[in-house]
């Protein structure tokens, strides 16, 4: 397994340190790269031994009550923090499907287990500030019509509320939500997109 001319000092020395970061692990006296360590050289170019920014992949849910109106909730982290935008997370290794990663942000928000949701489409996003990429996105975009006496029960406050679309406009919006909106209603079948914003 040691590479021709690599001192064995320097070699033993490098694979007590990967064994040690859980890199690789020993199975017997064979050596073999780890779920971390796959999931490492998934993402480092190997040429220049760079981590190549990936985009997220999330979920986007927009919920819509019988006044015509959208649940948004105020980001509480960084980038973007302050702004309003529709629920959403990242998908994660729990999530069978990526239709149980919109069902859990709904319920994370709104403590309502919403099965009747619908994917509308997909959308990938990429947000520059001083042309340097500070968020880059592939999400699957759900929508859910709400009745009456459900709406009254999700919760609202400071950092979650119905908006009108005329209300969004004088927000502070996530850069993708009006478009968001434009795309949901302007297509006849599931959309893609691409977007990009300088912000």
């Amino acid at each position: 397994m040691r590479p021709p001319k690599v001192d064995s000092n320097l070699y033993a020395y490098h694979l007590k340190s990967l064994l040690k970061t859980g890199f690789i692990i020993k199975n017997n006296k064979d050596y073999s790269l780890s779920p971390s360590g796959l999931n490492y050289v998934e993402t480092v170019s190997l040429d220049k031994f760079q981590i190549h920014s990936q985009p997220k992949i999330t979920t986007r849910i927009l919920l819509k009550n019988h006044h015509n109106q959208f649940l948004l909730t105020k980001r509480n982290k960084q980038p973007l923090i302050g702004m309003w935008g529709f629920i959403s997370g990242k998908i994660q290794d729990i999530d069978n499907r990526i239709i149980d990663s919109a069902q859990r942000e709904i319920y994370e928000k709104t403590n309502l287990n919403i099965k009747n949701i619908d994917h509308i489409g997909d959308y990938y996003a990429k947000i520059l500030s001083e042309n340097e990429v500070i968020s880059n996105t592939l999400s699957h975009v759900f929508t859910v019509q709400i009745p009456k006496q459900i709406s009254a029960i999700i919760p609202t406050s400071e950092s979650q509320n119905w908006f009108s679309y005329e209300e969004m406009v004088a927000l502070s919006t996530m850069p993708d939500t009006l478009d968001l909106i434009y795309l949901s209603s302007h297509s006849d079948g599931k959309f893609f997109a691409e977007l990009e914003y300088e912000i």
